[in-house]
């Protein structure tokens, strides 16, 4: 159809060349037609790729990205005070590699548990999970269901933690100590 569409235009640029008005007149009846043609053709594609999730808007995709590297970054943070200790106490480059390995892979589980929890403001879909999680299975066995056990945990302890907030709030406010549930 977009070799057709093109095809026309050129036809429509002779016409309008030539100058007879009967000419010039079909010829962009045809390619309007083709025109939109396509253009309904594209729509769609594009519905039926939306339809079948495989169309994400751009903005999304980019909120996903950040916030999964937003908590790379804490999970990094918080690896490093465990490293440092951990690897300081290997004299040989083997034992040193495999407890390097053993906390990126704590990271990167902890760091998908964390963004597949509902809790999270930008929380990746079900397929982004899957898809990191099948990426890690090359080096780590069985990291989609760390990451399902995980983001469990973690969605425990946000509630936890939304619950302790909202309950100091609350004192705060009436100035008057919440009973313990």
């Amino acid at each position: 159809m977009e070799s057709a569409e093109s095809l026309t235009y050129r036809v429509l640029q002779t016409a309008l060349k030539s100058g007879n008005p009967s000419a010039v007149k079909a010829a962009r009846e045809t390619w309007l037609a083709i025109t939109n043609a396509l253009r309904r053709f594209d729509l769609q594609v594009e519905r039926g790729l939306r339809d079948a999730d495989e169309l994400v808007p751009r903005g999304e995709v980019e909120r996903h990205v950040g916030s999964f590297m937003y908590w790379m970054r804490l999970a990094s943070r918080q690896a490093s005070n465990t490293l440092i200790a951990g690897l300081s106490a290997h004299t040989d480059l083997v034992a040193a590699f495999e407890t390097l390995k053993a906390q990126l892979w704590e990271n990167q589980i902890s760091a998908l548990a964390a963004m597949a929890s509902s809790p999270c403001k930008a929380g990746l879909p079900p397929w982004w999970i899957k898809a990191a999680c099948a990426s890690l299975d090359d080096a780590f066995s069985g990291s989609e269901t760390t990451v399902a056990s995980r983001r469990e945990s973690l969605e425990q302890i946000f509630a936890g933690l939304v619950q302790g907030n909202a309950q100091a709030r609350l004192e705060r406010l009436t100035g008057l100590p919440t009973p313990p549930q």
